[in-house]
């Protein structure tokens, strides 16, 4: 898979600006593409066409930017919250930051990691979704903030939470700002009690793991996006959410009966180090896993 967010520019493909200020795939990032660089006046890719969906997302600063192609120049002032969305296919075009200095991450929607997610990723026709410039969208804003957390924060909520927040981007633009929805009839049931009994019995199995979203569909044979809409339903929750609740109710089981440290408990339970274990508790249970041992 590609290692870097890259257009086409005089019919070669080319990184994006120059090195990332950040790089999810340095981090451990498991969803798609993402980067984040700060641009200041001058900075300009000219000729510069899309291969692949790209979505941005100004984080700090302000700039005026311009955007000139065939369909002439349109210029609007990024700032925070700020959405911007070239589809797959579109350009040539001509970026050009005229002053200011901005944060953006950007995030693209490759076909290989698309298809990851989406199976049949032909009927999402991400090359029809509409061009998004200076647009005001708080589901895109924060489905990028999230994940430009996550990264910073070197990925400790893991695989599955990469690729559940990939999926919900790909699903909501699809849904959105494509020609057609992806699905016209969501579904209205949930898992079979075979397929539920499979999906429990390997999330027990698992908990001390880094379970993927791909590997949980693979078990009864669906697709990632399918899967994650029967869990849903099933469930009331995300599969992400589910397992954290799983591992937070067995935290609560080991630190009131066991002798295991803290640092114990939570490589048992698959948590990445000490400090995430104990951000996820007390964001959960409202007191430290010490304080919550402390009371039993």
């Amino acid at each position: 898979m590609a290692q870097r967010i890259t257009g086409i520019m005089d019919g070669q493909p080319t990184p994006l600006g120059v090195e990332p200020e950040l790089a999810g795939i340095e981090h451990g990032w498991e969803g798609f593409l993402l980067e984040a660089h700060v641009a200041g006046p001058h900075r300009e890719e000219i000729g510069w066409s899309w291969q692949n969906t790209h979505i941005g997302l100004c984080l700090h600063g302000e700039g005026t930017i311009s955007v000139s192609g065939d369909m002439g120049e349109h210029r609007y002032r990024a700032r925070p919250g700020i959405v911007t969305l070239f589809p797959q296919n579109y350009g040539p075009a001509t970026i050009r930051q005229l002053d200011g200095r901005c944060r953006f991450v950007v995030v693209e929607l490759d076909m290989e990691r698309l298809g990851k997610l989406f199976p049949d990723v032909s009927r999402m026709q991400p090359w029809l979704f509409t061009p998004l410039i200076d647009k005001h969208d708080p589901q895109i804003a924060n489905l990028l903030t999230n994940m430009y957390t996550e990264v910073t924060a070197e990925c400790p909520s893991g695989t599955l939470f990469a690729e559940s927040l990939s999926l919900a981007l790909a699903a909501y633009l699809s849904g959105r700002y494509s020609a057609q929805a992806l699905d016209k009839k969501p579904s209205e049931t949930g898992f079979s009690q075979t397929q539920r009994a499979r999906t429990l019995e390997f999330i027990a199995a698992n908990l001390d793991l880094d379970i993927s979203l791909t590997e949980l569909a693979r078990i009864i044979d669906l697709s990632p996006r399918h899967f994650s809409r029967l869990f849903r339903h099933t469930f009331g929750t995300t599969p992400h959410r589910y397992i954290m609740a799983l591992r937070i109710k067995r935290a609560k089981e080991l630190l009131t009966t066991n002798r295991q440290s803290v640092a114990e408990v939570a490589f048992l339970l698959g948590f990445n180090s000490q400090s995430h274990f104990t951000n996820v508790f007390h964001k959960a249970t409202g007191v430290t896993p010490v304080r919550y041992r402390q009371s039993c």
